[in-house]
């Protein structure tokens, strides 16, 4: 769980993050900034890559979580994200090419994957969907 946070005394906006959910992750970066990733795992994957600003951590945690052995949660609050003028924690629309970033990033994870579907703009925000293209079988005509 997070809350962010004007002043160090007061909290809002509490977010409650389910247990690893890799339908949601393929939707928003729900994990944020309070994540700890083995060594081993960042070097295997490369790190953080260039290209991705704003998303950078998104792009981190879908290709970690593509090799990780455990994923696990906390289902405490951890973590308090301050909200300044110049945040995302704020107001989204403050960085927009981090939301473009979060789709490149979603978009090639879903290609790493081996699925056939589409990334498209999301509810609001850094919110994505993914349209899955689907294989329907035709009938023959007999």
């Amino acid at each position: 769980m997070k809350t962010r946070s004007t002043t160090p005394a007061t909290s809002s906006s509490p977010f409650s993050k389910p247990d690893w959910s890799p339908d949601a992750l393929l939707s928003t970066n729900y994990l944020c900034h309070f994540t700890a990733i083995r060594r081993a795992l960042l070097e295997q994957i490369g790190g953080f890559r260039t290209g991705f600003d704003g998303a950078q951590d998104y792009d981190l945690f879908l290709r970690a979580t593509e090799r990780a052995r455990q994923i696990h949660h906390i289902p405490r609050v951890l973590y308090h994200w301050r909200i300044s003028a110049q945040s995302t924690s704020g107001n989204s629309s403050q960085k927009p090419a981090a939301i473009g970033n979060g789709a490149k990033a979603l978009a090639e994870a879903i290609q790493r994957r081996g699925i056939d579907a589409a990334v498209e703009p999301g509810a609001a925000g850094p919110r994505y969907r993914v349209k899955y293209r689907l294989k329907i079988p035709r009938k023959s005509a007999s």
